[in-house]
């Protein structure tokens, strides 16, 4: 072959291969964009789904009369193994699911109406960092788990499935209630269903004022000898109206110390509405035992050392 038979076939073989490389990558843009298109409308269908079943979830317990509760599950991701929040804003009618962006670069959001904006949120998730104003509530989730729905005083409290959680312990606790406030440095009625031989018992328990709807966080105790107890209040979410026996301000505590014989301290907190604590006796408690009184019963025996949280409704 002459040199510019050979130099001829090296132009024609090189545009050739331009030709198929540029097919390929022709090829390769359309299946990606199609994969794109077909990610993101895959997310997008697991997102506006799970939007819907937030609102359908409100809406519902929106419809009954206070004192009930539902529960809904939301999962760890989106589809895509996607990050997200859900948030609640001010007076805005809907819920909004929000993530990480989409394939395309779109940021994810989606939206769905509700019929009430009078929320509030008492779960661990909600103390995140993701919530940029008063008027801002946003869930933080980072794994499955449920949520509880209950109605209680006009408002749609969203709230972990149990509302007594020490350790590995769950337990759902009924309160007591009458018409006024209660006083905790009085022998409440309950004492003597906690109390042993020589009436020795610290209880907890809470109590809701059928008169105005407010619910107290009430300790009592029968203290002797020199007996202390010292709770650190590791998170206390909700609208305290009052407090007695209680420190709120820079290390938050509940102090009972004794003065006198057989004597009753007690401390509370109370609340407009519902509330959460979680509270952590270590290291002053008595050597006796502490009781979670519940209404109805059977009792809850609690760890002297271990912290435990409470929440109502």
């Amino acid at each position: 072959m002459k040199p510019k038979d050979r130099g001829q076939a090296s132009i024609e073989f090189m545009t050739v291969l331009g030709i198929t490389l540029l097919i390929f990558i022709m090829l390769g843009l359309y299946v990606y964009q199609n994969y794109v298109k077909s990610a993101d409308l895959k997310t997008y269908i697991y997102g506006q789904r799970l939007s819907n079943h937030i609102a359908d979830s409100l809406n519902t317990i929106n419809t009954v009369s206070d004192g009930h509760s539902s529960s809904f599950s939301v999962p760890e991701r989106l589809e895509g193994s996607r990050r997200y929040t859900i948030n609640f804003y001010g007076d805005e009618s809907s819920v909004f699911v929000e993530g990480s962006s989409l394939a395309s670069g779109r940021p994810l959001v989606y939206s769905s109406p509700i019929t009430s904006v009078n929320i509030r949120c008492m779960i661990p998730e909600c103390d995140s960092i993701c919530n940029k104003s008063s008027d801002h509530i946003c869930i933080q989730v980072n794994n499955t788990f449920d949520i509880r729905l209950s109605r209680h005083a006009g408002a749609i409290y969203m709230m972990p499935k149990y509302n007594v959680l020490q350790g590995e312990n769950m337990f759902f606790a009924v309160p007591y209630y009458g018409e006024g406030h209660m006083d905790a440095d009085v022998e409440p009625p309950m004492a003597y269903e906690a109390a042993d031989s020589q009436r020795r018992w610290n209880i907890i328990y809470i109590y809701r004022n059928l008169e105005d709807e407010s619910t107290t966080l009430a300790i009592s105790a029968n203290l002797t000898n020199d007996e202390r107890i010292i709770i650190d209040i590791k998170r206390l979410m909700g609208d305290v109206v009052q407090t007695s026996g209680v420190d709120l301000l820079a290390s938050p505590e509940i102090h009972l110390k004794h003065s006198g014989d057989w004597e009753v301290k007690g401390a509370k907190i109370r609340f407009a509405g519902g509330f959460m604590a979680c509270l952590d006796p270590y290291p002053y408690m008595t050597s006796q035992d502490w009781t979670f009184m519940v209404r109805g019963g059977p009792h809850i025996k609690l760890e002297r050392g271990e912290e435990i949280c409470i929440g109502y409704p």
